[in-house]
């Protein structure tokens, strides 16, 4: 039966965890985080002096969920063990919500509805295949969360894909990820969604000593995204590298938020994102890297890098460092421009028509950043189509 969020009550919320037949510390985790919701205001999207983001059209209290259909995210691969989180026992407890928690009105909603799964890699296990995540919206609303895992020495590809049936609707997406020492993860994420959907991901990861993690993003759609990817190096030699690129058109919106907290000596780290936006899209590329006191020895730099292709496109940047210790290398920069004249003219002397050199402009653009990338040749049609 369809459920609005306006109709819901703390009845149909633990109705609805009991139907999960879920522990009651689950439970009263999702009405916990249901109160929340109802006390908590929508967060402004104002970044700035003329940087604000548009969600007017979220109206989040007049859509549905059908309980029923809530359980589509399917996870494919026979060496690892997952797990259901409304079937998991006590011991994840402690993790649950540990990185990400109900601190903004979403995310409370999210704690409140949330389906998913708990993935363990095992110790030592080298992937030749990558893990897939497939996670689906066949509601108007759809709460996904992953429980991510990896055992010391594991080697691993995690490919994670958004799915819509093209129907407007609100989707939250949540990973919280361990990752244990002398371990390699490469985490990919691909969004194709249609443009009536807002999508809010939240993507924090723990990175053990000797361990590298690369996060890998293509986002193709929606009509709003805001995407946050964290990194957190606790421990000595710990490495993370977040490599994204993004095509915006139509009215479009991208809020990205890279965020990187150096917690351990002779950490690394590096951020670089490469993205267009035409027509009337927007894009906001956010980084902050983050150094502590007792954090000696680290190197981390972010870049952020935009191509507009319409006078109706926007786009900022906003790079931030905060560093305690004096014995680091960190670094920053951005661009924000349009094709260059100069570059047209050379090619079309060289035979090419306007909208052949500018494609071949605007290719040459992506590709230092979609080199890095693994397992998107599948939206290779509709990255060529987005860059006409």
């Amino acid at each position: 039966m369809l459920t609005k969020v306006n109709e819901m009550t703390e009845a149909f919320i633990a109705a609805y965890s009991a139907g999960f037949n879920e522990a009651e510390w689950m439970k009263e985790l999702r009405l916990d985080s249901f109160r929340k919701y109802k006390q908590m205001g929508f967060p402004e999207m104002k970044y700035g002096t003329g940087i604000i983001m548009d969600i007017s059209g979220l109206d989040i209290e007049n859509w549905s969920i059908r309980p029923e259909v809530l359980q589509s995210d399917v996870i494919y691969n026979k060496d690892i063990t997952s797990v259901k989180i409304h079937r998991s026992d006590d011991s994840i407890k402690e993790l649950l919500g540990s990185l990400v928690k109900p601190e903004n009105k979403l995310l409370a909603l999210h704690y409140a509805l949330f389906v998913g799964f708990i993935v363990i890699i095992p110790k030592n296990k080298k992937f030749n295949e990558p893990i897939k995540i497939s996670t689906f919206l066949e509601n108007e609303m759809h709460f996904n969360h992953f429980l991510i895992i990896i055992g010391d020495g594991a080697e691993v590809d995690i490919l994670e894909d958004s799915i819509d049936y093209g129907r407007p609707g609100l989707k939250t997406n949540v990973v919280e990820m361990f990752i244990g020492k002398e371990a390699k993860v490469n985490y990919i994420m691909t969004q194709k969604l249609n443009d009536g959907v807002y999508n809010f991901t939240t993507r924090r990861a723990v990175v053990g000593k000797d361990s590298e993690l690369n996060w890998l993003g293509c986002t193709l759609g929606s009509r709003f995204s805001q995407i946050e990817n964290t990194s957190i190096l606790n421990e000595e030699g710990a490495e993370s590298n977040n490599y994204g690129i993004f095509i915006g058109i139509n009215e479009e919106q991208f809020d990205f938020f890279n965020n990187v907290r150096h917690e351990a000596p002779h950490t690394n780290s590096e951020i670089l994102t490469r993205g267009i936006v035409k027509d009337k899209s927007k894009s906001l590329c956010r980084g902050s890297i983050e150094i502590k006191k007792n954090a000696h020895s680290c190197d981390a730099f972010q870049r952020a890098d935009t191509l507009m292709l319409s006078k109706g496109a926007e786009a900022d940047a906003v790079p931030e460092l905060k560093i305690d210790n004096n014995d680091v290398k960190c670094s920053h920069g951005s661009t924000i421009g349009q094709v260059d004249e100069e570059k047209m003219f050379y090619l079309m002397t060289r035979g090419l028509n306007e909208q052949e050199a500018r494609k071949t402009i605007v290719q040459g653009f992506l590709e230092p950043t979609i080199s890095k990338m693994k397992y998107i040749d599948h939206l290779k049609d509709d990255i060529d189509a987005r860059i006409k």
